[in-house]
């Protein structure tokens, strides 16, 4: 699981919703970038890519808890209208562009890419292969000393 500069580990569920927003992040980027091209990306235009998402504003996203589960909210996302109260700015925008650059360096630029032109669904990579980020076989909990309690 990640952890959030300073604040306790992330549940499995806002892990996998913010690897999924981050894949459609890329995807709406690279379907720009690729529009009109006949010719693969290089590589470079191919870290150039991810930089800018990982570059871009994150001040209008956050955290909301939503149904008792942390998930992230704002522009694009379902969670955005739902009611509550969204955890945004402060250290938000960092924390979501680190996590940004964390997903990439874990998965690869690279990786991604061909993710993209395979035209492999988000939800077949990210949940039913067996190495995908929100694969259950990947589920990893880290129990809190409340759990630890009721043993």
């Amino acid at each position: 699981m990640r952890s959030l500069d300073g604040i306790a580990d992330v549940s499995f569920v806002m892990t996998c919703w913010t690897d999924v927003f981050f894949l459609l992040q890329f995807t709406e980027k690279l379907k720009k970038v690729t529009k009109k091209r006949t010719k693969p990306l290089s590589e470079s235009e191919i870290i150039d890519t991810f930089e800018e998402v990982c570059e871009s504003s994150w001040d209008d996203y956050g955290i909301k808890e939503v149904d008792g589960l942390k998930r992230l909210s704002g522009a694009g996302l379902e969670t955005k209208d739902v009611p509550g109260v969204m955890q945004g700015g402060g250290k938000w925008p960092f924390r979501l562009k680190e996590m940004c650059y964390s997903y990439v360096g874990n998965e690869g630029e690279e990786e991604l890419y061909d993710v993209f032109k395979s035209k492999t669904t988000l939800e077949k990579f990210l949940c039913k292969e067996a190495n995908g980020p929100c694969h259950p076989k990947n589920k990893k909990v880290k129990k809190t000393e409340k759990d630890k309690e009721e043993l």
